[in-house]
């Protein structure tokens, strides 16, 4: 979090504050916030949508970094680990139908990963699971030449990677 404040050109804050979680007593939480008209302005310019994000969410609308995107998406949305049976996987939960498309787009044209998309019928979201040797090299994409990224997560996908 601190790379991204101190690369980023406009006044922005840190912040922090610890809770207990259902996962995690006294959990530490850092929220960078900027509050800049021309900030949210652009963002929307990129593609990002005003309306509900977890349902609208789509890929920025101009050239971007594909790793770096999916990335901070796993960073936010992801899991990494060894399911019961030890396989090491990669799975994130998407919620927009447009999003997770294209999630599989990108699955599919880079690593030929086959999947298809079934929402659960609880909450209607998209569990999106890459498991062994496919989950090794997705990781390793989305890692190389990562300056920044979520440290436990990147602590667990070079741990699964062993």
């Amino acid at each position: 979090m601190k790379a991204i404040y101190k690369e980023f050109y406009w006044k922005s804050f840190l912040t922090t504050r610890r809770r207990s979680t259902q996962f995690k007593s006294n959990f530490k939480t850092i929220i960078w916030s900027c509050y800049k008209r021309e900030f949210r302005e652009r963002l929307v310019e990129l593609g990002m949508s005003k309306e509900n994000k977890s349902i609208t969410a789509d890929i920025p609308n101009c050239k971007y970094n594909i790793p770096a995107f999916w990335r901070g998406f796993l960073d936010g949305d992801g899991s990494i680990g060894m399911t019961r049976n030890n396989e090491p996987f990669i799975s994130v939960t998407i919620r927009s139908g447009k999003l997770a498309k294209k999630y599989l787009e990108m699955l599919r044209e880079r690593f030929n990963i086959i999947k298809i998309l079934n929402p659960n019928k609880r909450d209607n979201v998209n569990n999106i699971v890459v498991k062994n040797e496919d989950a090794i090299s997705l990781g390793s994409y989305i890692y190389r030449d990562s300056g920044i990224h979520l440290q436990r997560k990147y602590k667990k996908f070079k741990e699964i990677k062993k």
